[in-house]
């Protein structure tokens, strides 16, 4: 299914000018509309009966807080996006993971640029993992100081579970810009049944790729390794192969490339 629209999100406390320059610069070459989004809503407040008053006094003060930040993240978002793409902009008072999560309905794709919500900032900050699990579309993740999502050489880390399978074809479009892809699979044991069906379901798409292997108890590392060999800026994998709580708690490669600085991610859950 070709991208048609792209959700961009911007965090209402940091703008980012180089994530909405490689936002314009994919949703010029997909042919995408692009929808920017900014929500946040203001931390509750936990106070005595005696701080009520003072709380309702506050409350109003941080939305205005809210609302201005986000005429300015729009103003940025106007300025950055030619004439000539289509564009959309919300800017919902909501706390910013469920506001994304929701209005992903919309979009084919999201992206975002800060890895995690800070601790007790979840109502300005979209949570990534969260989305990534919740919104039930393909993300893309864009370190800071990336200025484009460079498609010439893309790796895709291959596994054959549910999720690995829909980062495939939910990457599709963004393989068929590409000069060079690679299909990184890990060695547990069945890495030659995971090439052949990933292969034939390239070929079908008239998709040729190159293999590369590695046989490597630590996945993420062994994924990097393979983006940094090959010069590729574009990770695609599956996210999530086990609950989120558990990879928070006992690791995972989801976990461990939600982290990473040095290239793009694009994730499918």
């Amino acid at each position: 299914m070709p991208i048609r629209t792209i959700l961009l999100n911007f965090d209402v406390d940091e703008a980012n000018d180089a994530l909405v320059h490689c936002a314009v610069d994919l949703a010029r070459r997909l042919g995408a509309k692009l929808v920017g989004h900014c929500a946040a809503d203001a931390t509750p407040l936990f106070v005595g009966a005696g701080g009520a008053v003072m709380a309702a006094n506050i409350y109003p003060d941080l939305r205005e807080d809210i609302v201005t930040r986000q005429r300015r993240a729009e103003e940025l978002f106007r300025q950055a996006v030619p004439a000539e793409l289509a564009a959309g902009w919300l800017a919902p008072i909501e706390g910013a993971t469920g506001s994304l999560i929701d209005h992903a309905a919309r979009a084919d794709l999201v992206m975002l640029g800060r890895p995690m919500a800070a601790p007790g900032n979840a109502q300005r900050c979209a949570d990534l993992g969260d989305v990534i699990v919740g919104s039930g579309r393909p993300v893309i993740a864009v370190p800071s100081g990336a200025v484009a999502v460079d498609l010439d050489t893309i790796v895709i880390g291959r596994k054959n579970t549910r999720e690995g399978r829909r980062a495939l074809a939910d990457a599709m479009p963004l393989l068929a810009h590409a000069n060079r892809i690679v299909l990184a699979t890990i060695d547990e044991g069945n890495g030659g049944t995971q090439r052949a069906a990933a292969l034939a379901f390239l070929n079908g798409h008239g998709i040729r790729a190159e293999e590369a292997a590695r046989s490597q108890a630590d996945v993420a590392t062994a994924l990097l390794e393979i983006c940094a060999t090959t010069d590729s800026r574009l990770l695609v994998t599956g996210a999530y192969g086990h609950s989120r709580w558990r990879e928070r708690l006992f690791g995972g490669v989801t976990e461990a490339l939600l982290q990473e600085a040095s290239v793009v991610r694009f994730f499918s859950a």
